[in-house]
């Protein structure tokens, strides 16, 4: 398992290649909040085995966030529609979290070490932190 998050009464796990069932395929599992009974599975776009490194959710806009590390950028999950966007970013993003009062994607990329803010609506890149040099890959 690489992470999880939640969006309405849905838990969303995603996987390594390897724990799967079928391989190449259902990479994110959704489970129900209430009962944790396996709901569906999703193929997630352009997967390959060690390249997607972390999952968040923004509760507001409904939809999920996986980090693609191989070809620099986050591949976003509407729940209520299932479309798929590509987000893409400057550097290797690996880790990801939701400011929850301005719902903006914060990044933890790699190569070179930063943090990247992304506005929620637009996805347009709101500010960039460089990281000490003694952080390997955040």
């Amino acid at each position: 398992m690489r992470g999880v998050t939640s969006v309405d009464d849905e838990l969303f796990v995603l996987q390594k290649q390897d724990d799967s069932e079928v391989p190449d395929q259902h990479q994110v599992a959704v489970y129900s909040l209430d009962d944790y009974q396996l709901l569906r599975r999703l193929t997630v776009p352009e997967y390959m085995s060690d390249i997607y490194s972390d999952i968040t959710s923004c509760k507001q806009h409904r939809c999920v966030y996986m980090s693609d590390y191989m070809f620099r950028c986050i591949h976003r999950y509407d729940v209520a529609s299932s479309a798929t966007s590509k987000l893409l970013v400057p550097s290797r993003p690996y880790g990801l979290s939701v400011v929850t009062a301005s719902c903006n994607l914060l990044v933890a990329c790699c190569d070179p070490n930063k943090l990247l803010e992304m506005r929620a609506d637009t996805h347009a890149c709101v500010r960039e932190i460089a990281l000490q040099s003694d952080i390997d890959c955040p």
